[in-house]
């Protein structure tokens, strides 16, 4: 109270308190629980203490890294003081080299870069001034700190700084633990997934993965095979992001931040697909401990697959609304990671796209360019389909053409499909525009070829009518061979199920077709199909009906319309 007594809560009241916590953002949840983390220690409540200090940061992740480095940790530490000492920086300055670099370990830990740089300058500060204690030798010391600065860099941008540092702990007279190896690689991953170079990063998850799975050190694990995740989302590569999210959620705990992660990712993965059956219930899995993450990066990953659910069910504002929220949260942290805010900020571009609002396009540009680095491969490729679609709002078809090519052969040499099925979307709909009839069969030929082997479903469809019909006259004019026909009637029979659900009951063209020409509700359906360029054997197997009972209703058709064939 204002006298700062305290009072024991009725049981009842604090579950009720408990429950809104949950409603609390990130960032401030955090901060609640480390200001009562604070009290109950400074009124001698130790207990207490280390429990709301608990629900403020992931301990156990803390204290696995710090496991790596081996004889780091003194074996008669209690985990009271060890979870004291990584309260860093509500703590004061302590005055062992140990505590400092358990400061550090927290705040690398929890993407606080601007506290960590603080924290390895106070450690070098006492090194330098000659402070040794029993705690842990100058060696040792040394060591770890590399290893720190090496994910400190990593997580901070600076590729190639923190390479080389990885090469030095590789080469280097210190043992290495198979958890040690594991850290190595997995900031090798990170180095390169700063800079964009994601097909570079996999291959060092991959690495890092059979190290920790050597001494089954469960964190390393999971977070490497989570982000080994996204790196392949991020190649397109759904079939084997999926596989790798579905392994996750096996063997990752549910209380860990990373599981509502994957929850997201793998929601986002079928979205894509357009097989959302299970999607509402892996967000609201993701949701329901969102208020728990305390990694700002898989926050805003968590609310880039709720705002691209929100955008295909049909509602654009809220979508925005969404991410544009997460972002907020976002750009109150100096040192995000860039990776995810970047990503986000693409999400919100389409949006504004779909929206028309050149405005917003072009703020997010600006925002967008604040972030970017130079040496950063996948966000230039971002940067660069943002700038294309505020082209394209403003009339600039050749212009944005000639960007989209560009953008197209850079992502083809990397291997970033996905970037290359979105340029292609977007040129083949202005070159229709435009009247280039054969370069935009030219550029669907090529869409259709690389989003049919990598599963791509909603990027096309999110061409939106444009798209549709091109795909109608193309099915019905071309003869295509059976892999390729099967995804395009696929598409098709998607875009069909969307116009169903958003179609009202007083659709003028069914009640055209009811009027004029007196069709029945099945023979409108077939003739839908008939017009997407389906053979009466597909309309069959579409409607679960007989080839007979096709033919009846396409003779009916041609009856009742007075025409002699499907032309």
């Amino acid at each position: 109270d204002y006298e700062n007594e305290w009072y024991r809560l009725h049981p009842m009241f604090l579950d009720m308190l408990r429950y809104e916590l949950k409603r609390f953002n990130m960032s401030e949840l955090r901060g609640l629980c480390l200001n009562a983390a604070e009290w109950f220690h400074d009124n001698g409540y130790p207990d207490e203490a280390v429990k709301y200090l608990s629900m403020s940061g992931d301990l156990d992740y803390i204290e696995g890294l710090v496991e790596a480095t081996s004889g780091l940790v003194r074996p008669d530490m209690s985990m009271d003081s060890f979870a004291w000492m990584c309260r860093a920086p509500a703590a004061s300055v302590p005055t062992s080299p140990f505590m400092c670099l358990m400061a550090v370990w927290s705040c690398v830990t929890y993407a606080r870069l601007e506290d960590a740089d603080l924290w390895m300058g106070v450690f070098e500060k006492l090194i330098e001034s000659g402070v040794v204690t029993q705690e842990t030798s100058p060696e040792m010391a040394a060591f770890t700190m590399k290893c720190l600065s090496m994910k400190y860099l990593a997580m901070e941008g600076d590729g190639e700084r923190a390479l080389l540092l990885c090469e030095e702990l590789q080469d280097g007279s210190w043992p290495i633990t198979p958890s040690l190896l594991s850290m190595i690689n997995q900031s090798q991953g990170e180095a390169y997934s700063y800079i964009g170079d994601y097909v570079q990063a996999m291959d060092y998850y991959l690495k890092a993965q059979a190290s920790a799975s050597v001494d089954q050190t469960i964190h390393q694990l999971v977070f490497n095979e989570y982000t080994n995740a996204v790196n392949l989302y991020y190649c397109g590569e759904h079939g084997k992001a999926e596989r790798c999210c579905e392994s996750l959620l096996k063997k990752c705990p549910p209380d860990f931040a990373i599981y509502g992660a994957a929850c997201a990712l793998l929601a986002r993965i079928l979205i894509e697909r357009d097989d959302v059956n299970r999607v509402p219930e892996l967000l609201r899995i993701s949701e329901d401990g969102l208020s728990c993450y305390r990694h700002i990066d898989l926050y805003l990953d968590i609310m880039t697959s709720h705002a691209s659910w929100h955008l295909t069910s049909g509602s654009s504002s809220t979508a925005f609304e969404v991410i544009t929220e997460a972002i907020l949260q976002g750009e109150k942290y100096r040192n995000v990671p860039r990776g995810a805010l970047l990503s986000a900020y693409f999400l919100q571009a389409q949006i504004a796209l779909h929206r028309g609002d050149l405005n917003e396009l072009q703020l997010i540009e600006n925002k967008f360019a604040l972030h970017l680095k130079e040496s950063d491969i996948f966000g230039t490729l971002l940067f660069d389909a943002i700038r294309a679609f505020a082209l394209r709002l403003q009339g600039g078809d050749a212009e944005v053409v000639e960007l989209l090519d560009a953008m197209i052969k850079r992502a083809l040499e990397r291997d970033f499909n996905r970037m290359v099925v979105i340029a292609l979307v977007e040129r083949t709909l202005i070159l229709n525009d435009m009247g280039e009839s054969a370069l935009a069969i030219t550029s669907l030929n090529e869409l259709l070829r690389i989003a049919r082997l990598h599963g791509y479903m909603r990027t096309v469809l999110n061409g939106g009518a444009p798209m549709k019909q091109l795909l109608r006259e193309y099915s019905t004019t071309r003869k295509l061979g059976g892999v390729l026909r099967t995804y395009v009637k696929d598409v098709l029979l998607h875009f069909e199920a969307e116009s169903s659900d958003k179609r009202e009951a007083t659709d003028e063209s069914t009640a055209f077709l009811e009027s004029e020409y007196m069709l029945t509700a099945r023979e409108i359906e077939v003739l839908r199909l008939l017009n997407m360029g389906l053979s009466r054997n597909e309309i069959a197997e579409t409607l679960s009906i007989s080839i007979n009972t096709a033919k009846k209703h396409l003779s009916n058709i041609y009856a009742k319309m007075g025409v002699r064939n499907k032309t």
